[in-house]
């Protein structure tokens, strides 16, 4: 039997957490979320302990590595993903920047003026509850997000930080005290969302409060598998746990699973959000990302010093 839900989200990620969740804040409305990694309950502890944050990464079962080719060269690299409830968030090393807001700007004029800075900032203010600028304009004090620095400038520090503060300073860029300002540059300390020395992901800041309300089903180690259509309107999914497979039909369905090659070459469908109202052609040479980004995180070190932007510590 092929059960119905209101929405189906597809990917139990950093962002698929805080959908569903949120989606499920209407008790009317029937939410499904299905996530191809596992979902232990409780979180172990080498993902809840900060400290082990290292060992998480080289040697969990929550990492998965995939093989991808760099388009201007064609050479090969290995992007790092989560696999476990709550994605990338789950697993990374808890460093909690923003968007800088000229980046977000540009992304306005080209096109996408919900991303425009004065847009996004209120939802950034909400998603936090920052405990070193609760007063701030540009910070929030309430969100689900516990946002902490470990380091302020006139702390004890430790011999590396010493070595790097004095090398900033050689190179005369600015020492300055949050580095989640518009339009950071220099060194700073780093924003983190780690509250009593555990993880704040949001599989435990969002989908945790939220795994007590009756109408949000939550399966893990559900791999998806394909997406159901009428015509050119999806309807459903098809995902598979155990090397059984099932199905599930909704009213809107959510792709917010990964986009590696191997995720989505499973898929029937662009990357997009679907439902009934909106067509959506299967046929599409490229995914379809409506006002979607991915946001990848890069450290670089180039030999000018006139290309350094901001370091975080």
């Amino acid at each position: 039997m092929t059960d119905h839900y209101d929405v189906i989200v597809a990917g139990g990620g950093s962002a698929g957490c805080v959908i569903a969740s949120r989606l499920a804040e209407d008790p009317k409305r029937k939410v499904l979320l299905l996530e191809a990694g596992p979902d232990p309950q409780p979180i172990p502890e080498t993902v809840v302990d900060a400290e082990k944050a290292t060992n998480l990464l080289l040697e969990s079962p929550y990492i998965v590595m995939y093989p991808t080719k760099r388009n201007y060269d064609s050479s090969e690299f290995y992007s790092l993903a989560g696999r476990i409830m709550g994605g990338g968030s789950s697993v990374n090393m808890m460093s909690i920047p923003r968007p800088i807001k000229a980046d977000m700007d540009t992304w306005s004029a080209q096109g996408n003026p919900d991303w425009s800075w004065e847009e996004i900032l209120p939802v950034l203010k909400r998603i936090e509850a920052d405990q070193d600028f609760p007063q701030s304009p540009i910070h929030g004090d309430h969100g689900p997000i516990y946002v902490k620095r470990k380091h302020v400038f006139d702390a004890q520090l430790s011999a590396p930080e010493q070595a790097l503060l004095k090398a900033v300073t050689l190179l005369e860029l600015p020492r300055f005290d949050d580095q989640n300002e518009p339009n950071p540059c220099g060194i700073a300390p780093t924003a983190r969302n780690i509250k009593d020395g555990k993880r704040q992901s949001s599989a435990v800041a969002y989908l945790g409060p939220a795994r007590a309300r009756r109408n949000l089903k939550i399966i893990g180690d559900a791999q998806v598998i394909s997406l159901m259509f009428k015509g050119n309107q999806a309807e459903g999914v098809r995902y598979r746990i155990d090397g059984n497979e099932h199905t599930a039909t909704a009213d809107k369905v959510v792709l917010s699973a990964s986009t590696q090659p191997q995720r989505t070459k499973s898929c029937s469908a662009p990357v997009c959000i679907i439902h009934r109202r909106f067509s959506c052609s299967r046929a599409s040479a490229r995914p379809l990302r409506s006002s979607a980004m991915e946001f990848l995180s890069c450290m670089r070190s180039k030999a000018s010093v006139k290309t350094i932007k901001i370091i975080q510590w």
